[in-house]
């Protein structure tokens, strides 16, 4: 990617498609698409990079802690619940 086209994409803060726009070039040359399949990936991945964003600023704001799997959690502390119904 030329230096023009990155600063014009980092203007319209495109970060998914700056971070993967030349593995796309690549990929839609080797696969032979047309434009539109090319600039649809392009799409895909500034959408999924917004998605991925927001969720980790979402969960950086709420202060949670940290993420716990179901395996992590400590079910000790309440020995009265039951996994199996969900009272806990």
């Amino acid at each position: 990617m030329n230096d023009s086209l990155q600063e014009k994409i980092k203007k319209l803060h495109l970060a998914g498609i700056l971070q993967t726009a030349d593995m796309r070039a690549e990929q839609a040359a080797k696969e032979q698409m047309s434009y539109m399949e090319f600039l649809e990936l392009l799409i895909n991945d500034e959408n999924l990079n917004r998605s991925r964003n927001k969720r980790n600023d979402l969960m950086r704001r709420s202060r949670i802690p940290q993420h716990k799997t179901i395996e992590e959690f400590n079910f000790s502390w309440q020995p009265s619940g039951d996994i199996r119904t969900g009272n806990l």
